[in-house]
């Protein structure tokens, strides 16, 4: 059984650290994740790939970035599994370094950035955010994709009593609700209405 990591690398004005990540950790393949702007980049750095027989992927990212990026990641360790995956925050630009870094800490994958041409493990928890939500709890991130809703609104969309909606959202002494893990949030007043963050957004259509 091979124990080399599939690096998941975004492509930007720093695509030189890729080499870094594959000089340093024992890599089985590639995965280039790029925007439109990047195509030309991964072509080239595909060639470089190609001399060295380093097999490689290109994955672009269609529509939003954010959600785009989240969405391939999530396809890649439902493929690969998360234990195979590697993540290089450093080898696209500053916006992606953080978009990447979220991917890996939602997911729970390991991911490492660059300093002084070395490579840098980030402590990303080893926990998958996905893990944490029921299917109950996925019900009513899928009920509000459209927009917010108040919560009586959302507990007749979702099919489920105010109470039960009411657990979900502010979640337990054992257990976190959505708003506690950042997910939805909520106005106050008698006509709250309950709405996705952008880290729901992200996470839900990866999901889905």
């Amino acid at each position: 059984m091979s124990m080399g990591y599939t690096l998941v690398a975004p492509l930007g004005e720093d695509w030189r650290n890729l080499f870094i990540g594959i000089r340093e950790f024992p890599v089985e393949k590639v995965v280039l994740i790029v925007s439109q702007d990047s195509l030309e980049t991964a072509k080239a750095v595909g060639r470089d790939m190609e001399k060295f027989q380093i097999p490689y992927e290109v994955m672009p990212i269609e529509g939003d970035m954010f959600e785009g990026f989240f969405r391939i990641v999530n396809q890649l360790k439902r493929r690969e599994g998360e234990e195979k995956l590697l993540l290089n925050v450093a080898s696209g630009d500053k916006v992606s370094a953080c978009i990447a870094l979220s991917a890996a800490f939602v997911n729970g994958i390991k991911a490492f950035g660059v300093k002084d041409g070395k490579p840098m493990l980030f402590p990303v928890l080893k926990f998958s955010y996905y893990r944490l939500i029921s299917e109950k709890k996925m019900r009513i991130l899928r009920t509000l994709i459209d927009g917010s809703l108040t919560l009586d609104g959302l507990a007749k969309a979702a099919g489920m009593s105010p109470p039960l909606i009411s657990y979900h959202l502010h979640g337990s002494s054992k257990t976190q609700g959505l708003i506690g893990l950042g997910l939805v949030e909520m106005d106050g007043g008698k006509t709250a209405r309950v709405r996705l963050t952008t880290l729901g957004k992200m996470l839900l259509r990866a999901y889905i």
